[in-house]
């Protein structure tokens, strides 16, 4: 069933299975190719498997986690810790929705205050540069 394969954060540096269970062990790691280390750092994306799905490919099953899975690997690594300690402290559903607020109504806003701040910049720029060539000109005109 596609409910029994997610998509889970590291929370700590250590495996989220156990290494002695071979296994299981071995579909993880089949699973999570990217984790090839002695450790898992915190923040690092994983494919978790639950119940019988085990011999199954998981990409064919879940496609859509191909893609999450391949943007959040190409984050910077503090950005995968905040995602993670974001996703234990909210729950996925949530941090869902806050991600879709932000995009449908607080990124606009801030695209267009932006645009402003940066007319207000640019003005602001443009007027002590005037005023240091003016200056300039004086120290020039006085040599």
């Amino acid at each position: 069933m596609p409910n029994n394969i997610e998509l889970c954060y590291s929370k700590s540096n250590t495996y989220p299975v156990n290494p002695n269970n071979e296994q299981v062990f071995a579909t993880f790691q089949q699973d999570n190719p990217h984790i090839n280390g002695a450790f898992v750092s915190a923040g690092t994306p994983f494919i978790m498997r639950s119940g019988n799905t085990n011999g199954t490919n998981w990409r064919q099953e879940r496609p859509e986690l191909v893609c999450t899975l391949n943007q959040i690997q190409s984050l910077p690594q503090q950005a995968k810790r905040n995602i993670a300690l974001m996703d234990d402290m909210f729950g996925g559903e949530n941090l869902q929705a806050l991600a879709d607020f932000y995009q449908a109504e607080l990124a606009p806003m801030l695209r267009n205050e932006s645009i402003g701040a940066i007319g207000a910049a640019s003005t602001a720029l443009d007027t002590r540069l005037s005023n240091f060539a003016k200056a300039a000109n004086k120290l020039q005109d006085a040599l």
